[in-house]
């Protein structure tokens, strides 16, 4: 444990210097800011567009810094040539993993909780009531975070950071978009056409499933069994990815 906080430590103190978290933060900060602006245009519906709109940045901005900077947490190593050094110390290749995956995700749990401070400020000043359920949706987009940042590193594992970030970068929209899927295949007069919607939607998470912004701006109740469910599909598939990632990682031969 001590070594994968170590190698969590540096993943930390690396990241944080990163350009393109920088920029996207700060940009997630402007737009919640930026909120009430187009609420007082909403004339009545003001409070749900600056809700909307203050859960949207959270949620895009920060999916944007795990696809794009998650990517590259091995493979910065790689192109640096210290994965080399790091790889012949006495850390294991799937302790390595795990401290980058942490690192980085200490990383996206405090923007999360900046970025929550700062819409509690918007929404108190704006006047627009607080209810239980917009912490409840923060938590499933930090739990979406947990899942594209474990895919992102899988896919950085075996290919070059930019692939990874395209192909994390599909997925990402592809599993907002499952039951629209399933309805095309269902709907389809080929079968080769149903099988294969049927196989992708299968393995595709259905991260519709994790978004919980429509039910705390129109103030839908929520279920438990929903809650759960989401629990179970959000940390399943991100414990997968992450066993997949750190074993393919630790079978890899060639670091070039």
């Amino acid at each position: 444990m001590r070594k994968i906080l170590a190698v969590a430590l540096t993943t930390i103190r690396e990241t944080i210097r990163s350009r393109t978290l920088q920029n996207l933060f700060v940009l997630s900060l402007l737009l919640i800011g930026l909120s009430p602006v187009l609420g007082n245009m909403a004339g009545a519906e003001k409070g749900k567009v600056i809700l909307d709109l203050s859960l949207a940045s959270v949620h895009l901005c920060g999916a944007l810094i795990a696809i794009l900077v998650g990517a590259g947490l091995i493979r910065k190593e790689t192109d640096r040539k210290t994965i080399q050094t790091i790889i012949t110390k006495p850390v294991a290749r799937w302790e390595f993993f795990a401290g980058k995956y942490l690192g980085f995700l200490s990383i996206l749990l405090l923007l999360v909780l900046i970025q929550l401070l700062v819409v509690l400020i918007v929404l108190r000043i704006s006047l627009v009531p607080v209810s239980p359920g917009l912490f409840l949706a923060v938590m499933f987009v930090f739990l979406e975070y947990m899942l594209i940042t474990a895919l992102a590193m899988f896919f950085s594992g075996f290919l070059p950071a930019s692939l990874s970030s395209l192909l994390t970068a599909v997925v990402f929209a592809a599993g907002h978009f499952v039951q629209a899927f399933k309805e095309f295949g269902y709907e389809s007069a080929r079968l080769p056409v149903r099988i294969s919607m049927l196989v992708f939607t299968s393995i595709l998470p259905d991260l519709e499933m994790l978004n919980y912004r429509v039910k705390v701006v129109y103030d839908f109740s929520v279920s438990a069994s929903e809650v759960v469910l989401g629990l179970v599909v959000g940390l399943g598939y991100t414990g997968i990815l992450l066993i997949l990632g750190a074993a393919l990682f630790s079978r890899r031969r060639n670091f070039a």
